[in-house]
């Protein structure tokens, strides 16, 4: 007498309120999974974008490398004993620290220093003030 019933006879013989409560489990269950599942894409796509982010905008060290290098190379005595090969060095070194001056000049410009802030006008002030 171990007769099986389908799941689908069972589920259709439950009452209608007990079809409800299942429904809305089964329901709350999987919208539950999803959005969890839904937030960890959206997390592992915002980890490879600042990654990305990161490893394409790394610090540029070239300016410092320029400088670096020409203070080593360029000195006044290698100057004088270097002949034309170390002053063909050192004028492209002079260019790029150029370069890298004007650069940093753009970068810096849009900043603006709490010394130059407007003076901020001070109302009701004292007599020896003025």
């Amino acid at each position: 007498m171990n007769r099986r019933t389908p799941f689908k006879q069972i589920f259709t013989t439950v009452p209608s309120r007990g079809r409800l409560v299942i429904a809305t489990l089964v329901t709350g269950i999987v919208t539950n999974y999803m959005g969890r599942k839904a937030l960890s894409q959206i997390q592992n796509r915002n980890l490879a974008a600042n990654v990305e982010t990161l490893v394409k905008d790394s610090p540029d060290w070239s300016c410092f490398y320029y400088t670096r290098q020409y203070r080593e190379e360029c000195t006044e005595y290698n100057r004088l004993t270097g002949g034309e090969y170390i002053e063909t060095i050192c004028t492209k070194l002079e260019d790029k620290m150029r370069n890298c001056k004007e650069m940093l000049a753009k970068e810096i410009e849009k900043c603006r220093p709490y010394a130059m802030e407007a003076p901020m006008e001070v109302e009701n002030k004292q007599p020896w003030l003025e």
